[in-house]
Formats: C-alpha cells, sequence, structure tokens
C-alpha cells in the first residue's frame, strides 16, 4: 500500500503545531531538489548515496512542511516508522528512496534496508483487565500504542546490535477483530506485542538473548511478519490500531549483559514469567499493574 496515497486513518482535524509546520527535519534530496545556493545545508545518514541533505530553502523543503502525512508520520517518531515501513510504502523523497528510515542499520546496492534487518515478532500476550493497558488503549476505537523501545549495547564495543519493541492494541478494534461484531469478553483485554531487529550482520552477536525473548525456541520457528501474523494483514485501515500513532512511552539504551542478567533475576523470582518475556520486560522498565 502506498502510504501517501492512502493515509486514511490520520485524525482529520489534526494540524501541526506552526512552528513544527514551519521547519520539518533534515531529509535527503532527490535529483529534482537541490539545496539553494549559500543554504545552509543538513548531513544525512553517513550511508546514504547523496553528500547533503535539503537546504531549508529549497522547494522541496517547504513541500514537506506542508505534507500532512509527512507531518503525522515524523510526529509519530523513528520506531514507528521503521515498523510501518514494513507494512506500507512511504514516499519515496521522504528517505532518498528507501521504504523506512534506517534507523541504525545499513541500506543495501539498491538504496532499501536489507531484509535481514527487518522487524521479527515472537510474541502476542492477552492481558485481561490491566489497568495501565487499559488506560493507555481505553476502547476498541481508541489507537494502539508503543510501549517499549528497548536498544541493545554490546558489551565490548558499546555498538547498538538489536531492537526490541512492546507495543499493544485491542483485540476488538475494527480491522484487527476476525468477526464483524465484537466479543463482549474481549472489551476488557488488551493484546501486548513483541518483536526484535537485529543492528549486524553478525547473526551471534545477539544469540544470548534470543532463548529468553523467543521462550526455548527457535528464532526461525516462531518468528512472525506481523503483530497479527501475515505482514498482509496489517494495512492503512488496521494501521494506527495496531501501532497508534505516537512514539513510545519509554526508550531505553542498555548492554546485552545487563538485560539478560535482569530479566534471569525475574525468571528465578518468578518462574512462570519466562513464558511472556513482552509482559516481563514491561513490568521490569514500565512497572504496569
Amino acid at each position: 500500500d502506498s502510504y501517501e496515497r492512502q493515509a486514511s486513518y490520520i485524525p482529520q482535524k489534526w494540524s501541526a503545531h506552526p512552528q513544527q509546520a514551519r521547519k520539518p527535519p533534515p531529509a535527503v534530496p532527490t535529483s529534482r531538489s537541490q539545496p539553494a545556493r549559500g543554504a545552509n545545508v543538513y548531513l544525512p545518514h553517513p550511508r546514504t548515496s547523496n553528500s547533503v541533505g535539503i537546504s531549508p530553502l529549497s522547494p522541496h523543503y517547504d513541500m514537506l512542511s506542508r505534507d500532512q502525512a509527512y507531518i503525522h508520520a515524523r510526529e509519530a517518531g523513528y520506531l514507528w516508522q521503521s515498523l510501518v515501513g514494513q507494512h506500507v510504502r512511504f514516499p519515496s523523497s521522504w528517505w532518498d528512496g528507501a521504504r523506512a528510515p534506517q534507523m541504525g542499520v545499513d541500506l543495501d546496492r539498491s538504496g532499501q534496508i536489507n531484509p535481514s534487518y527487518s522487524w521479527q515478532y515472537l510474541a502476542k500476550n492477552r492481558v485481561n483487565n490491566d489497568r495501565v493497558l487499559n488506560h493507555l488503549v481505553r476502547n476498541r476505537s481508541s489507537p494502539g500504542r508503543l510501549l517499549l523501545h528497548i536498544i541493545v549495547r554490546d558489551l565490548m564495543t558499546w555498538a547498538p546490535v538489536q531492537d526490541i519493541a512492546i507495543g499493544v492494541f485491542h483485540p476488538n478494534a475494527r480491522g484487527i477483530r476476525s468477526t464483524d461484531k465484537a466479543n463482549l469478553k474481549n472489551e476488557t483485554r488488551r493484546d501486548v506485542w513483541l518483536a526484535i531487529r537485529r543492528r549486524t550482520h553478525q547473526h551471534d552477536a545477539v544469540s544470548v538473548m534470543d532463548p529468553l525473548l523467543c521462550r526455548g525456541d527457535s528464532l526461525e520457528d516462531i518468528a512472525e511478519e506481523s503483530p497479527l501474523g501475515s505482514r498482509r494483514k496489517v494495512t492503512n485501515n488496521n494501521m494506527r490500531a495496531v501501532f497508534g500513532e505516537k512514539p513510545p512511552l519509554h526508550t531505553i539504551f542498555i548492554l546485552e549483559s545487563e538485560l539478560y542478567e535482569k530479566m534471569m533475576l525475574a525468571i528465578d523470582i518468578d518462574p512462570d514469567s519466562a513464558q511472556t518475556p513482552a509482559l516481563l520486560l514491561l513490568q521490569e522498565f514500565l512497572s504496569l499493574g
């Protein structure tokens, strides 16, 4: 799906703050938009193919500042853009032709994010009558919510090697439920999902975390393409219900060894928590309940 053509889930009455509308973040120019002579330029990600970013005086910069879809995606943040970018195609001018922002990974020769760095969804837990989750997603018409973004660092280099994302949505939301009518038993329930993404080509770099996040199973055996299973099940029609429209509540940088120790300690205290790693991490970092 094209995000630019089908951004129908963007609130109709939403409007950007005047200052935000005048100053969109730097993007990378296309061949049709070059920086104005003498104007300030911005450096893009070092792996992009162009050497400068869009000038604030360029026509393309002004066009983006008035593009409601661009403003909406910008306000939702990089994590949202990265997750959503696996399901809808953003305009090619936003990230120099890439489908979504790189967010810490290199592009392949075609300018796209390597499939090896795609998000993989490992778990979905249905939680009943949780005070915090029910407050964040109040009813079936409410947008989903990104809860937690954990950026895992390598012990030796401190470089980010893995992303962990956790979110929540209402199981009775339109486009998510499998029936025409809502199941009244699910009105007090919320679905919590967990996804991971590698930032390195070294497949053994984060293997110490995989057994905990995968509940002892193989990543290849349990990984799915979206919180709903197949990648095609997430579209513009239910994007808001699944991923919401805001950045995560918390973003945490943590060493891989420290995260492993925290999870193992929690499992030692409550062995049953090993079966719900998403809820374990939320209890550790967000104090749900």
